[in-house]
């Protein structure tokens, strides 16, 4: 089963979009999945809307997103994670390709979104330096990896795998390294 942990606080206006998101793509993959919601004090209906969705609902007053997401895993049955944040609307093709690696093995790794509107010019060439900075990264963690691993007596596999998907779209103008964090880790 696939645990989709969403933290969120004060999210009423983008909450139902994600986890209609979540719902919909799970639906036509055929995979079973749970929603939790990690209601971090939210002083809005989000917990409320949440429910109405059928997601599970953990209510914190933590204002920590870390303390929040690790709530969240503590409390889901899943063998898979995927931390999606409220404002950001999941779809199939990242889901499916997600799925694909962590069964073939991988212990994480990461995607690239898409914007759903056309973005200025500087937000463009940041996102690609973005995405080549990552990949550049990704490959020099591998080879490391690789090394490592080739001189040590560990186990490959985790016991859960998690994806964190969170892009704050909806401040992406603004802050651009602290909006986007897309990144896999391990439990």
């Amino acid at each position: 089963m696939i645990s989709f942990i969403v933290p969120a606080h004060n999210e009423e206006f983008w909450i139902g979009k994600c986890l209609g998101s979540i719902r919909t793509r799970m639906g036509k993959l055929n995979e079973p999945c749970e929603v939790i919601v990690v209601d971090d004090a939210s002083t809005d209906s989000t917990h409320q809307i949440a429910r109405r969705l059928g997601a599970r609902i953990h209510r914190l007053e933590h204002r920590r997103i870390s303390a929040v997401r690790n709530a969240g895993a503590r409390a889901a049955c899943g063998e898979l994670f995927f931390f999606v944040d409220a404002d950001t609307q999941v779809n199939e093709r990242a889901v499916s390709a997600a799925l694909a690696v962590l069964r073939a093995g991988a212990t994480g790794g990461g995607c690239v979104f898409d914007f759903n509107a056309a973005l200025p010019r500087w937000a463009r060439i940041l996102h690609f330096i973005g995405v080549v900075l990552g990949r550049l990264i990704d490959h020099w963690s591998e080879r490391r990896r690789a090394t490592s691993v080739a001189n040590a007596n560990v186990p490959r596999r985790p016991r859960r795998s998690v994806l964190s998907l969170t892009a704050d779209l909806s401040k992406v103008y603004t802050s651009w390294a602290s909006s986007v964090s897309i990144q896999w880790n391990q439990i």
